[in-house]
Order: structure tokens, then sequence, then C-alpha cells
């Protein structure tokens, strides 16, 4: 069982993860367009063209259950006008 403190730890991990991805999902976006991207700890990439392709990649390399931020790179995304 994960103590606590390691549990506050993971998720500080994906936090600062997901912020790495979410400073570079427009960059990212312009090289992969259309494309699902996963950004794993140490900043490495993996891109796929499905969902489904890409959790595959991830479960290959073993790093589905780990922290792994996921963006569709939506080239036309929608704006919301709240």
């Amino acid at each position: 069982m994960m103590s606590t403190e390691d549990k506050i730890e993971r998720m500080l991990e994906y936090r600062d993860l997901a912020s790495q991805m979410r400073r570079q999902v427009a960059s990212l976006t312009q090289q992969y367009p259309d494309q699902w991207a996963a950004m794993v700890p140490g900043g490495e990439l993996f891109v796929a063209g499905t969902m489904d392709e890409l959790l595959t990649v991830l479960d290959e390399k073993g790093l589905r259950h780990g922290n792994v931020a996921i963006e569709f790179l939506d080239s036309d995304p929608t704006s919301l006008i709240l």
C-alpha cells in the first residue's frame, strides 16, 4: 500500500508534468496536429493518431499506469464562450 507521502509526491509530480505539457501544447500542435500525445516523467513524448494507439504504446513501454499527461493536439479547437 502506498503511503500518504508517496501519494502526495506522485500528485505533485503529475501536476508538474501536466504543467510542462500545457506549456508545450501550442508548439506540439504545430508539429503533430490532430494527434494524441503523452508526456511521461523526464519529458519523453509519445505521439499517435488515436488514443488506442497511444495507450498501446504506453502499455508496451510499461508506462500506462504511471504519471502520464495526455493531450489531444487539436489544430482547430472549439472556443468556449461562457
